[in-house]
């Protein structure tokens, strides 16, 4: 049998062995800094991120002033502008399980996770 010290891994896997006292609690806490993505917090850089984002026809400056369905992509987008407006800063970070950032595939299949830690910062996840 062959023993390593550390984490044991492979291209798909991981796995680890602990040891424990019988009175010790077996649930460990795990805490990391999350980079909550690019920081949006004027029209510029929202009809930036926009463009490069697939709503590329939004024109911000025409958005404020008109009324949009509340089921389009420019709904959407004049929220975060209202946001914008009213001097709040909006981050935007895609999350895949594709990542090679395991705390980014991690958020992506558990979202709760990062809603729970924005909530506690008080701040509010706008879309998942």
């Amino acid at each position: 049998m062959k023993i390593r010290q550390g984490f044991v891994s492979n291209s798909s896997s991981s796995s680890f062995i602990i040891s424990l006292n019988k009175e010790q609690n077996p649930t460990v806490t795990i805490s990391f800094d999350i980079d909550l993505g690019e920081k949006i917090d004027t029209p510029e850089k929202l009809q930036n991120w926009a463009k490069r984002n697939y709503y590329g026809n939004t024109n911000i400056k025409e958005l404020r002033d008109r009324d949009v369905d509340v089921d389009s992509e420019e709904y959407f987008i004049k929220q975060l502008l209202k946001r914008i407006d009213n001097k709040e800063v909006i981050y935007c970070k895609q999350l895949s399980s594709q990542s090679y950032n395991d705390i980014n595939c991690l958020l992506y299949e558990r979202t709760d996770l990062l809603r729970k830690a924005v909530e506690e910062i008080k701040g509010e996840v706008i879309c998942e």
